[in-house]
């Protein structure tokens, strides 16, 4: 799969100074050139592919704000030699572990442990 679609289809022109996050699916195999285009407001760029996806071109994520590029734990080295991707090397990151949150239990839930 392609991901092809310009991030300026989701949004208003006006909205792409906005912060923003992009996740990228494990299926996307090629990213084409214009899809970060304008994309000043980008807070962080999640890639969910192991192997890295083809860049259309190497320069596409120079006006992406100098965000984060999160990648699995066990790629992060792979993008950070990749080419295409190694020129972003100091913004790429593993994904980070969410943390979850205890949810409060009311007086009349009882636990099973």
């Amino acid at each position: 799969m392609v991901f092809f679609k310009m991030v300026y289809y989701y949004l208003d022109m006006e909205d792409l100074a906005t912060p923003f996050s992009i996740k990228i699916p494990e299926n996307v195999n090629k990213i084409m050139a214009c899809a970060f285009f304008s994309c000043s407001g980008l807070k962080d760029i999640t890639v969910n592919r192991e192997i890295p996806p083809t860049l259309q071109n190497k320069n596409m994520l120079k006006n992406s704000n100098n965000c984060p590029i999160y990648v699995p734990s066990n790629s992060v080295e792979i993008y950070k030699t990749a080419l295409g991707w190694k020129q972003y090397k100091e913004r790429i990151f593993e994904i980070p572990l969410k943390v979850k949150k205890k949810r409060n239990r009311s007086p009349k839930e009882k636990s099973l442990v």
